[in-house]
Protein backbone atom coordinates (compact mmCIF):
# COMPACT_ATOMS: atom_id res chain seq x y z
CA UNK A 1 0.00 0.00 0.00
CA UNK A 2 1.22 3.22 -0.72
CA UNK A 3 2.13 5.55 2.38
CA UNK A 4 0.22 8.85 2.08
CA UNK A 5 1.39 11.90 3.35
CA UNK A 6 0.39 15.46 3.94
CA UNK A 7 0.53 17.94 1.59
CA UNK A 8 3.05 20.80 1.82
CA UNK A 9 2.71 23.81 3.42
CA UNK A 10 1.97 27.28 1.88
CA UNK A 11 4.30 28.90 -0.54
CA UNK A 12 6.08 32.50 0.63
CA UNK A 13 6.64 34.86 -1.53
CA UNK A 14 10.52 33.69 -1.78
CA UNK A 15 9.27 30.62 -3.21
CA UNK A 16 6.83 32.66 -6.00
CA UNK A 17 9.74 34.61 -6.63
CA UNK A 18 11.99 31.45 -6.90
CA UNK A 19 9.48 29.44 -9.13
CA UNK A 20 8.91 32.46 -11.60
CA UNK A 21 12.67 32.70 -12.12
CA UNK A 22 12.88 28.61 -12.74
CA UNK A 23 10.21 29.66 -15.58
CA UNK A 24 12.23 32.12 -17.41
CA UNK A 25 15.19 30.72 -17.44
CA UNK A 26 13.82 27.11 -18.62
CA UNK A 27 11.81 29.17 -21.43
CA UNK A 28 15.14 30.39 -22.48
CA UNK A 29 16.45 27.09 -22.40
CA UNK A 30 14.39 25.60 -25.07
CA UNK A 31 15.66 28.57 -27.25
CA UNK A 32 19.24 27.56 -26.46
CA UNK A 33 18.80 24.14 -26.71
CA UNK A 34 17.73 24.61 -30.10
CA UNK A 35 20.73 26.47 -31.05
CA UNK A 36 23.07 23.58 -29.47
CA UNK A 37 21.75 20.48 -30.77
CA UNK A 38 21.78 21.75 -34.24
CA UNK A 39 25.23 22.54 -33.80
CA UNK A 40 26.49 19.04 -31.72
CA UNK A 41 25.17 15.96 -31.65
CA UNK A 42 22.53 15.98 -28.46
CA UNK A 43 23.99 13.34 -26.05
CA UNK A 44 27.15 14.78 -26.98
CA UNK A 45 25.46 18.46 -26.37
CA UNK A 46 23.58 17.25 -23.22
CA UNK A 47 27.92 15.16 -22.15
CA UNK A 48 29.52 18.63 -22.31
CA UNK A 49 26.44 19.95 -20.02
CA UNK A 50 26.61 17.35 -17.32
CA UNK A 51 30.24 17.47 -17.19
CA UNK A 52 30.51 21.41 -16.83
CA UNK A 53 27.75 21.42 -13.94
CA UNK A 54 29.91 18.47 -12.16
CA UNK A 55 33.26 20.21 -12.17
CA UNK A 56 31.48 23.65 -10.99
CA UNK A 57 29.86 22.00 -8.28
CA UNK A 58 33.05 19.85 -6.87
CA UNK A 59 32.82 21.25 -3.63
CA UNK A 60 29.51 19.96 -3.17
CA UNK A 61 30.22 17.04 -3.93
CA UNK A 62 29.91 14.46 -0.87
CA UNK A 63 28.37 11.27 -0.68
CA UNK A 64 25.29 11.03 -0.09
CA UNK A 65 24.78 8.39 2.57
CA UNK A 66 21.25 6.00 3.29
CA UNK A 67 20.23 7.97 -0.60
CA UNK A 68 22.91 7.11 -2.65
CA UNK A 69 20.21 4.47 -4.50
CA UNK A 70 17.96 7.24 -5.16
CA UNK A 71 20.16 10.11 -6.45
CA UNK A 72 21.36 7.29 -8.54
CA UNK A 73 17.87 6.69 -10.07
CA UNK A 74 17.04 10.07 -10.14
CA UNK A 75 20.09 10.58 -12.46
CA UNK A 76 19.13 7.84 -14.83
CA UNK A 77 14.99 9.48 -14.86
CA UNK A 78 16.43 13.13 -14.76
CA UNK A 79 19.90 13.14 -16.54
CA UNK A 80 19.59 9.74 -18.76
CA UNK A 81 15.61 9.65 -19.94
CA UNK A 82 14.20 13.24 -19.24
CA UNK A 83 17.08 15.13 -20.66
CA UNK A 84 18.12 12.86 -23.69
CA UNK A 85 14.54 12.58 -24.38
CA UNK A 86 14.11 16.51 -24.75
CA UNK A 87 16.96 17.45 -26.59
CA UNK A 88 16.60 14.69 -28.94
CA UNK A 89 13.28 15.50 -29.49
CA UNK A 90 14.51 19.03 -29.91
CA UNK A 91 16.00 18.20 -32.97
CA UNK A 92 13.07 17.32 -34.86
CA UNK A 93 10.36 19.17 -33.35
CA UNK A 94 11.99 22.88 -32.54
CA UNK A 95 11.24 25.29 -29.18
CA UNK A 96 7.55 25.70 -29.84
CA UNK A 97 6.24 22.16 -30.53
CA UNK A 98 8.53 20.70 -27.64
CA UNK A 99 7.80 23.18 -24.91
CA UNK A 100 3.86 23.13 -25.74
CA UNK A 101 4.58 19.07 -25.61
CA UNK A 102 7.14 19.38 -22.41
CA UNK A 103 3.48 20.92 -20.35
CA UNK A 104 2.53 17.56 -20.09
CA UNK A 105 4.99 17.05 -16.91
CA UNK A 106 2.62 19.34 -15.41
CA UNK A 107 -0.47 16.63 -14.97
CA UNK A 108 2.00 13.85 -15.15
CA UNK A 109 3.65 15.26 -11.69
CA UNK A 110 -0.01 16.15 -10.48
CA UNK A 111 -1.29 12.36 -11.08
CA UNK A 112 1.61 11.11 -9.58
CA UNK A 113 1.66 13.45 -6.76
CA UNK A 114 -1.99 11.85 -5.84
CA UNK A 115 -0.85 8.33 -6.23
CA UNK A 116 2.34 8.48 -3.91
CA UNK A 117 1.30 11.12 -1.73
CA UNK A 118 -2.48 11.63 -1.35
CA UNK A 119 -1.50 15.27 -2.48
CA UNK A 120 -5.05 17.08 -4.49
CA UNK A 121 -5.43 19.42 -6.96
CA UNK A 122 -8.03 22.67 -6.00
CA UNK A 123 -9.51 24.50 -8.18
CA UNK A 124 -6.96 27.25 -8.67
CA UNK A 125 -4.22 24.40 -9.31
CA UNK A 126 -6.30 22.98 -11.97
CA UNK A 127 -6.79 26.68 -13.53
CA UNK A 128 -3.12 27.33 -13.26
CA UNK A 129 -2.23 24.29 -15.74
CA UNK A 130 -4.97 25.19 -17.94
CA UNK A 131 -3.77 28.40 -17.92
CA UNK A 132 -0.29 27.42 -18.22
CA UNK A 133 -1.54 24.73 -21.33
CA UNK A 134 -3.11 27.85 -23.02
CA UNK A 135 -0.35 30.70 -22.54
CA UNK A 136 2.30 28.29 -23.89
CA UNK A 137 -0.22 27.64 -26.75
CA UNK A 138 -0.53 30.88 -27.62
CA UNK A 139 3.49 31.91 -27.43
CA UNK A 140 4.41 29.37 -29.23
CA UNK A 141 2.47 30.47 -32.46
CA UNK A 142 1.41 28.75 -35.70
CA UNK A 143 4.09 26.72 -36.87
CA UNK A 144 5.09 26.35 -40.30
CA UNK A 145 5.92 22.98 -40.69
CA UNK A 146 4.91 20.07 -38.89
CA UNK A 147 7.03 18.69 -35.91
CA UNK A 148 8.35 14.91 -36.33
CA UNK A 149 6.16 12.76 -34.46
CA UNK A 150 8.64 10.33 -33.32
CA UNK A 151 10.90 13.29 -32.32
CA UNK A 152 7.22 14.96 -30.07
CA UNK A 153 6.57 11.30 -28.68
CA UNK A 154 10.27 11.51 -27.49
CA UNK A 155 9.97 15.21 -25.34
CA UNK A 156 6.29 13.68 -24.25
CA UNK A 157 8.20 10.90 -22.93
CA UNK A 158 10.77 12.91 -21.15
CA UNK A 159 8.11 14.99 -19.59
CA UNK A 160 6.72 12.03 -18.15
CA UNK A 161 9.94 10.84 -16.95
CA UNK A 162 10.14 14.73 -15.55
CA UNK A 163 7.12 13.70 -13.59
CA UNK A 164 8.45 10.33 -12.13
CA UNK A 165 12.27 12.44 -11.14
CA UNK A 166 10.02 14.62 -9.02
CA UNK A 167 8.08 11.98 -6.84
CA UNK A 168 12.26 10.37 -6.30
CA UNK A 169 13.68 14.60 -5.87
CA UNK A 170 10.83 14.57 -2.93
CA UNK A 171 11.33 11.00 -1.36
CA UNK A 172 15.51 12.13 -1.38
CA UNK A 173 14.44 14.56 1.41
CA UNK A 174 15.95 17.71 2.71
CA UNK A 175 19.48 17.59 0.48
CA UNK A 176 21.37 20.51 -0.37
CA UNK A 177 20.79 21.29 -4.09
CA UNK A 178 24.09 21.80 -5.06
CA UNK A 179 24.93 18.39 -3.34
CA UNK A 180 22.22 17.04 -5.05
CA UNK A 181 22.92 18.52 -8.77
CA UNK A 182 25.96 17.83 -8.52
CA UNK A 183 25.56 14.03 -8.19
CA UNK A 184 23.31 13.67 -11.06
CA UNK A 185 25.16 15.19 -13.30
CA UNK A 186 28.26 13.33 -12.14
CA UNK A 187 26.55 9.69 -12.62
CA UNK A 188 24.13 11.07 -15.98
CA UNK A 189 27.41 11.91 -17.80
CA UNK A 190 29.07 8.93 -18.51
CA UNK A 191 25.06 7.35 -19.06
CA UNK A 192 24.36 10.17 -21.53
CA UNK A 193 28.40 10.01 -23.57
CA UNK A 194 27.87 5.86 -24.11
CA UNK A 195 24.68 6.66 -25.57
CA UNK A 196 26.04 8.95 -28.11
CA UNK A 197 28.59 6.62 -28.59
CA UNK A 198 26.11 3.99 -29.32
CA UNK A 199 23.63 6.18 -31.40
CA UNK A 200 25.03 9.16 -32.64
CA UNK A 201 28.33 9.47 -35.37
CA UNK A 202 30.31 12.57 -36.17
CA UNK A 203 31.20 13.68 -32.45
CA UNK A 204 34.63 15.08 -32.83
CA UNK A 205 33.77 16.90 -36.46
CA UNK A 206 31.34 17.91 -34.86
CA UNK A 207 33.48 19.61 -32.16
CA UNK A 208 35.87 20.97 -34.31
CA UNK A 209 33.07 22.62 -36.51
CA UNK A 210 31.35 24.36 -33.62
CA UNK A 211 31.51 28.30 -33.03
CA UNK A 212 31.31 29.97 -30.03
CA UNK A 213 27.73 29.74 -30.48
CA UNK A 214 27.37 26.02 -29.83
CA UNK A 215 29.83 26.61 -26.26
CA UNK A 216 27.87 29.19 -25.15
CA UNK A 217 24.46 27.03 -25.08
CA UNK A 218 26.40 24.56 -23.25
CA UNK A 219 27.86 27.02 -20.82
CA UNK A 220 23.82 28.58 -20.15
CA UNK A 221 22.15 25.31 -19.94
CA UNK A 222 25.03 24.27 -17.67
CA UNK A 223 25.07 27.36 -15.56
CA UNK A 224 21.51 29.12 -15.96
CA UNK A 225 19.39 26.04 -16.11
CA UNK A 226 21.09 23.31 -14.27
CA UNK A 227 22.80 25.08 -11.67
CA UNK A 228 20.55 28.33 -10.99
CA UNK A 229 16.90 26.84 -12.10
CA UNK A 230 17.57 23.28 -11.02
CA UNK A 231 19.16 24.50 -7.66
CA UNK A 232 15.60 26.45 -7.27
CA UNK A 233 13.66 23.30 -8.23
CA UNK A 234 15.17 21.24 -5.62
CA UNK A 235 14.80 23.74 -2.98
CA UNK A 236 11.00 24.14 -3.88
Amino acid sequence: MVRLRPAAAAMSLPDYAAAFTVVVVWAFNFIVGVIGVNALPPLLFLTLRFVLVALLLLPWLRFPRGRFRLVALLSVLLGGLHFGCVFIGLKGTGAGPAAIAVQLSLPFSAALAYLFYGERLGAWQLAGIAVAFGGVYLLAGEQRAVPSLPHLALVVLGALAWAFANIVIKRIGPISPFRLNAWVCLLAAPQVFLASLAVESGQVAALAAADWRAFAAVAYTAIGASITAYGLWYYL
